[in-house]
């Protein structure tokens, strides 16, 4: 599945993965969320601003995305947000005061 683990406050988030919806894990158990719109593995993950963004990645017909999507947990949806200059996949990600790194 190769899968992002990522960890939120107070939650677990596995995202990506082919096929595969993201979940998190609550207390008492697994929930499912908005499945994440275009479904790719080896993806980058970090939070900012109280979205967790998934960077890049491989699709499923296995090549390279430049897409960014954003998850907003107050409203469990996924946003396209703009893409990446170049298509990524195996990178890390990091907010810092308040700016998204590749």
């Amino acid at each position: 599945m190769k899968s992002c683990l990522f960890l939120a406050v107070l939650s677990i988030l596995i995202l990506g993965g082919v096929p595969g919806p993201p979940v998190v894990m609550a207390t008492g158990g697994w929930l499912t969320l908005a499945p994440l719109p275009e479904p790719r593995q080896e993806v980058a993950v970090a939070a900012l601003g109280g979205k967790v963004y998934v960077i890049g990645g491989i699709r499923e017909d296995r090549s390279t995305a430049d897409t960014v999507e954003a998850y907003d947990p107050a409203t469990n949806r996924w946003q396209r947000v703009s893409p990446l200059p170049l298509p990524l996949h195996h990178t890390a990600a990091a907010a810092v005061q308040g700016k998204l790194y590749v």
